[in-house]
């Protein structure tokens, strides 16, 4: 028994594994003379070579998934049945081994049946403790189905399995089920039959007995074409496409058994008895209204032999209309999808009932029914714009791209929520410069209005010298009129000197309204701050003809010390004006306790740093503690018994305001000094 298993499982080695082919004869050619540890060796030599066919079996059908070699899936399909006998051969004589023939109706091939027998594989791997020997056949009646084909088959495997007892035979397929029924008698008498890969149409021709189990496979055309009407709502009409074969012509009588020539109201074609280049030009000319369900396509009008997958390829390339299939093997290559089970669950469910064939199971059901669910396209689902939101729940997509949101979906989030956040922040900042730019208007608002009082305060106590300061050009004024009218109510008026009073009298005028004018525009109230370029020195010059009147009266010698000619600043003229008097003011009402002649007021600007302007009053009075100079900007701070303590605290805001500095030092030689700065305009050459 091992010597033919041997026999037989090497012509399905591929060349490259037989060349270990020798080591193994002459290992057999030992066992004539029958001694225990050469033939052990020979088993060993069996079972490495089954190791090897396992790993070429891999990759043979790795590369016939891809479509890649042919020769290789041939290889690789028979090497999947090869292997389990290799495994175990040395047990071929053992009552207890289990002998399975696997019989595919298609050719080695197809991928259906090479993905049957990877489901096949996988299922019966999970008889790890039981002693398996496998055979498989392929009958590939899509191509060769004559009787006396048929019968010659059937002689040769008689022949081949007359020696060898088989307990199961596995019939894929309503043709492979169709040729162990009639030829059973000389294979397999005494075989349980498992069948599988037929349609339940197909089993009730074929009545199988009760004593045969299997897996109906539900090939299902009213599903698909109900799928297929959901995407397609705007459909016109359906027409199915099938091949010239036998078993082509069974799928299309099925298809007219259940569509009929009209379903859900559409008109039902049937596009056969036509070459493969017929049904391609024909389908070319559909629109995208049709519904076009393809069957199968072993063999056309002219004889031509075709594997399905291709045939369905090529129809599905050129069609004008949607294509669908009841094959997995045929998604991928161009059609839409259709209501269908995949290969190799169809061919685990076999395993499943060979397992309960072995095992004894008696209670297991005859008859189990593939699982079917909608397979689709994504990329056909996008290439003909078909009707997404109509997929149904449990529909399996392939090929489909997820998009950014679906692949990085957490990622997004958390970038999302990080832009939210940073969005509220920037917004509450905006939200907070718009209060905080309020509030200094509010605020410069409250400042106005605190200059314009500080302001009438001192026009207030500068009343007094103000009213003299008029009273001079005023009372010249009269003075000159009065001398005028004298000369003309003279006989021989002199002329001139008349002219001379007038020009005096004008003079005087100028004078007073001067006066005035720098009255008006300190007291003026504004709402908002005068921006405006000045040189420091002229308001420093204004400010002291408004202080003469007021330095003369308390007999206070004015000095002024000119840095630069010319001293540009920005600010409001009018504030620094009231800074400049205020601060001449205190310089003044320090200086009460002094003697006359000791009496001295002096004011000095300078540029400091390049950068800042820098002007400094100074007086000769009782100066300030050291330990209150800071405190002399506070707010309400005050050594004057009437003072209310606002002067040097709405200087310093004024100061600051412009981006200037103010403090006080006392003077060595005694008195005070207060300097401000603030920053230059323009640079000065």
């Amino acid at each position: 028994m091992v010597r033919t298993m041997l026999a037989l499982s090497c012509l399905a080695l591929p060349s490259h594994a037989r060349s270990l082919l020798p080591l193994v004869i002459a290992f057999f050619a030992s066992r004539t003379c029958n001694p225990p540890g050469i033939f052990r060796l020979t088993v060993r030599a069996i079972r490495c070579l089954g190791r090897l066919a396992s790993a070429v079996s891999k990759t043979a059908l790795i590369r016939s998934y891809n479509g890649r070699s042919t020769r290789n899936v041939l290889s690789a399909a028979t090497i999947l049945a090869f292997k389990a006998s290799l495994t175990i051969a040395t047990a071929s004589a053992d009552p207890a081994v289990h002998r399975i023939l696997i019989l595919h109706q298609d050719s080695s091939t197809m991928t259906s049946a090479i993905e049957i027998a990877d489901g096949l594989a996988k299922g019966l791997g999970k008889l790890a403790t039981t002693k398996l020997e496998i055979y498989t056949e392929f009958l590939d009646s899509g191509r060769f189905s004559t009787p006396d084909h048929l019968r010659r088959l059937a002689d040769g495997l008689h022949a081949k399995f007359e020696s060898i007892p088989l307990h199961v035979v596995v019939a894929v397929g309503p043709e492979a089920l169709r040729f162990i029924l009639d030829h059973r008698s000389p294979i397999a008498p005494t075989a349980a039959i498992i069948f599988g890969d037929l349609s339940e149409r197909s089993l009730k021709r074929l009545s199988p007995r009760p004593d045969m189990k299997g897996v109906v496979s539900g090939y299902d055309i009213a599903k698909t074409t109900d799928l297929a009407i959901g995407l397609q709502p705007d459909a016109r009409r359906i027409v199915v496409v099938s091949g010239s074969a036998e078993f082509d012509r069974s799928w299309q009588d099925n298809a007219r058994h259940i569509l009929g020539d009209r379903y859900h109201d559409l008109p039902v074609e049937y596009l056969s008895g036509l070459t493969l280049e017929s049904m391609m030009a024909e389908t070319e000319k559909l629109t995208a209204q049709t519904i076009l369900p393809i069957l199968t396509i072993f063999e056309d009008a002219s004889g031509t032999k075709y594997r399905p997958r291709d045939a369905a390829a090529k129809i599905a390339a050129v069609s004008g209309a949607p294509s669908y299939g009841l094959l997995s093997s045929y998604v991928g290559l161009g059609i839409v999808g259709g209501n269908m089970g995949t290969y190799r669950s169809i061919g685990e469910d076999i395993a499943a009932k060979v397992i309960e064939r072995i095992s004894g199971d008696e209670s297991a059901p005859q008859i189990v029914y593939a699982t079917n669910f909608p397979v689709l396209d994504w990329r056909q689902l996008e290439r003909w714009g078909l009707d997404k939101a109509s997929l149904p729940d449990d529909a399996n997509i392939l090929h489909y791209t997820p998009t950014l949101w679906e692949t990085y979906r957490w990622q997004i989030t958390l970038v999302g929520l990080a832009l939210l956040a940073q969005s509220l922040a920037i917004l509450g900042l905006f939200y907070e410069r718009r209060r905080r730019h309020a509030a200094e208007i509010q605020s410069r608002h409250r400042l106005l209005e605190v200059v314009h009082l500080n302001q009438s305060a001192t026009a207030g106590a500068l009343s007094a010298s103000i009213a003299h300061e008029l009273n001079q050009p005023l009372g010249a004024i009269r003075s000159n009129a009065e001398a005028a009218e004298i000369l003309l109510q003279s006989d021989q008026p002199d002329l001139k000197l008349i002219q001379q009073i007038i020009a005096d009298i004008k003079d005087d005028d100028q004078r007073a309204g001067d006066i005035i004018q720098r009255l008006r525009k300190m007291l003026k109230k504004r709402g908002e701050i005068d921006w405006q370029d000045f040189d420091l020195n002229e308001v420093l010059d204004s400010s002291i003809n408004i202080l003469h009147a007021e330095a003369e009266r308390q007999k206070v010698s004015v000095r002024s010390v000119r840095g630069a000619r010319h001293l540009p600043v920005r600010a409001d003229r009018v504030h620094i004006q009231q800074v400049i008097i205020n601060l001449a003011m205190n310089a003044m009402d320090a200086m009460d306790e002094k003697a006359s002649p000791e009496r001295r007021l002096e004011f000095q600007t300078a540029i400091t740093n390049n950068s800042t302007v820098e002007l400094s009053i100074s007086d000769t009075g009782v100066g300030i503690p050291n330990e209150r100079l800071a405190a002399v900007f506070d707010p309400f701070y005050t050594t004057k018994p009437a003072g209310t303590g606002l002067g040097l605290s709405i200087a310093r805001t004024i100061i600051e305001t412009y981006g200037g500095r103010i403090w006080a030092a006392n003077r060595p030689e005694g008195g005070t000094v207060f300097r401000f700065d603030l920053p230059l305009a323009q640079s000065i050459q």
